[in-house]
């Protein structure tokens, strides 16, 4: 039998997965760590924790570009913000490259 309530449809994730998962990209990084410390058995949680995480670092460092640093800091952050939205609304969130090196380096 299977661990989803029965209004959930199969291969689909429960509501307070994908809140947990969307929850992640709120804060990027310290959201990301704060999920994959909480949630480290669960492989969906798991996985957009660390793309929270390596995102967020990434956008750290693009954030010290004098001048447009900032701006692309804060874009980014709100794409990560669109990231959890479309999570919890069960579609697909991928990041270009990063997802890509997730998948190869997660556990």
């Amino acid at each position: 039998m299977s661990d989803q309530p029965p209004n959930v449809p199969p291969g689909i994730a429960p509501e307070n997965e994908r809140l947990k998962a969307a929850f992640s990209y709120v804060l990027l990084w310290l959201t990301g760590l704060i999920m994959l410390v909480l949630e480290p058995q669960n492989k969906f949680i798991k996985f957009h924790a660390m793309q929270a995480i390596i995102y967020g670092l990434v956008l750290m460092i693009v954030g010290w570009v004098p001048c447009i640093g900032q701006i692309i800091l804060f874009v980014g952050w709100l794409y990560g913000l669109y990231g959890a939205y479309q999570i919890y609304e069960c579609k697909e969130f991928r990041l270009p490259y990063i997802t890509e090196f997730v998948e190869k380096n997660m556990v």
